[in-house]
């Protein structure tokens, strides 16, 4: 779905009588056809087009805020379109996809996440077009409020606070096990020189299958595909700089030799 924002330049070459009416930067959707309309009749965003033209004499006068609003009813019709939602559905399906749409939103992908004031002005323009629709007659009745978007936001609030502390109580007890892991594999490796014993302790005491027993993850492949979404690569690197200092300098050297050769 796409939004283009009207510029008047030109109009003398568009066939017009006069200027055209519409604010300069009012926002307009479109669907990838460029169709209002089908078989089944007039498309959604003919409605919300029709209401974007209002904001100007209904207490919205600047462009800025049209162009919140139209981002706001663009991403919406998306999300019910994926979810096979009408846009004036019941109450009951419009909350419900109100509510993944939150989960999205408040704690999903970084990159897709709003903080809670700019997620409280997405249920402001919706529940304002909602509320322009039904004294339109398109609509039977507001379906939520800001005031619905605000509890969904509280509750979710305290689900990824919980998260972020479950990650970081992963990241600080990783790097802790790893520092300590390597420090005793190297100290192992430069006393006694027995590579089964440095064997053995690498295999009963990875850093990863402790964590994954302090996380509660059944299988250490959880463990590992949760790591990745973490930023590990700092703790390995430190912790391997340390250890370099620990090790017999001609073990390093061998060892640096071999990786040459084979990369």
């Amino acid at each position: 779905m796409l939004v283009h924002f009207f510029s008047a330049e030109g109009w003398q070459s568009w066939g017009l009588d006069g200027e055209p009416l519409i604010p300069e930067r009012m926002p307009v959707l479109f669907d990838d056809d460029f169709l209002f309309e089908d078989e089944g009749g007039p498309r959604a965003t003919r409605a919300v087009n029709a209401w974007l033209r209002t904001l100007p004499s209904s207490g919205a006068p600047s462009p800025n805020s049209w162009r919140a609003y139209a981002l706001a009813a663009r991403d919406w019709l998306m999300r019910l379109r994926r979810h096979r939602v009408a846009v004036f559905g019941t109450r009951q399906e419009l909350v419900a996809a109100l509510g993944t749409y939150a989960d999205r939103r408040l704690a999903g992908p970084l990159d897709e996440r709003l903080e809670p004031a700019s997620w409280e002005l997405q249920v402001t323009a919706l529940s304002r077009f909602y509320d322009w629709a039904e004294n339109e007659g398109l609509a039977a009745a507001v379906p939520f409020t800001v005031a619905t978007g605000k509890r969904m936001v509280q509750g979710r609030l305290v689900e990824t606070r919980r998260n972020r502390r479950r990650h970081t109580f992963a990241m600080a007890t990783l790097e802790k096990l790893v520092e300590g892991h390597y420090r005793q594999a190297a100290q192992l490796a430069a006393a006694t020189g027995d590579a089964s014993g440095l064997t053995l302790y690498l295999l009963k005491l990875d850093p990863l299958l402790i964590l994954r027993d302090l996380l509660g993850h059944f299988s250490v492949v959880t463990t590992e595909v949760y790591l990745k979404r973490l930023d590990v690569h700092r703790i390995y690197r430190a912790a391997g700089k340390r250890t370099r200092a620990i090790v017999d300098t001609a073990a390093l050297a061998e060892t640096d030799a071999e990786f040459a050769e084979e990369f």
